[in-house]
C-alpha cells in the first residue's frame, strides 16, 4: 500500500520532538503517497527541513505529486543507494518498508543508514501479514511477511526505543 499505518505516527512525533537535529535533513525511504511528510513536514522541529524521498515505484511519482514534498526525490530502489554520497541526515525513515525485502537486505539497508543517520525510525508488521501488489506495483509485496518484535530487536541490536503497538505494529528508533 502506497500508505502507512496510522498506528505509531503520535509516539514517533514524541521522539522527533526531543531528538537533536544538527543537519535539518530528513530522509524518507519508500515514500509512497508521503505519509511521514505530510505527518511531520509542518511540525516546528522539522519545519524548514530539507527533505529527501526515495521511491522506487514511478507512477506514484505524479499520483502522489511528491516532486512537492521531497528534493530530491530519488527514483531508486532504496536497496542500490550511495547513501554516504547524499551526506549526513538528522532522521532516516524506513517506514512499513523493511517487510517489502529479505531480512538480509533489511539488515544491509539499516547498517548502510547507520553510517549517515542520526536516528533512524522504523516502523514494521509485526505479525503475518502477507500482501500483493496494488496500483499494480510489484514493489509493494511483503517479501518477509513474518517479522515478530524479539525478531526486530535481535536483528537490529543497536534498537534505543520500542514501541508494540496494537499487535500489529512495531516502531523502533535506532
Amino acid at each position: 500500500m502506497p500508505r502507512s499505518s496510522p498506528q505509531g505516527k503520535k509516539e514517533i512525533g514524541q521522539w522527533l520532538s526531543a531528538a537533536e537535529f544538527q543537519h535539518k535533513k530528513i530522509l524518507d525511504i519508500g515514500i509512497g503517497q508521503g505519509t511521514y511528510h505530510n505527518e511531520y513536514a509542518l511540525r516546528s522541529k522539522l519545519k524548514g527541513c530539507a527533505w529527501y524521498g526515495v521511491e522506487v515505484w514511478a507512477p506514484y511519482i505524479d499520483k502522489f505529486s511528491l516532486k512537492s514534498k521531497y528534493s530530491p526525490l530519488i527514483n531508486e530502489d532504496c536497496r542500490t543507494i550511495d547513501y554516504e554520497a547524499l551526506g549526513l541526515f538528522d532522521v532516516a525513515f524506513c517506514g512499513d518498508v523493511l517487510e517489502h525485502m529479505t531480512k538480509e537486505d533489511a539488515i544491509g539497508l539499516v547498517a548502510k543508514l547507520e553510517k549517515v543517520a542520526t536516528n533512524i525510525i522504523i516502523s514494521i508488521p509485526i505479525i503475518y501479514m502477507p500482501q500483493v501488489g496494488k496500483y499494480k506495483n510489484p514493489f509493494e509485496k511483503h517479501v518477509k511477511p513474518d517479522w515478530s518484535h524479539e525478531e526486530v530487536l535481535n536483528t537490529f541490536p543497536s534498537i534505543k526505543e520500542s514501541l508494540f503497538l496494537g499487535d500489529v505494529i512495531g516502531v523502533y528508533r535506532i
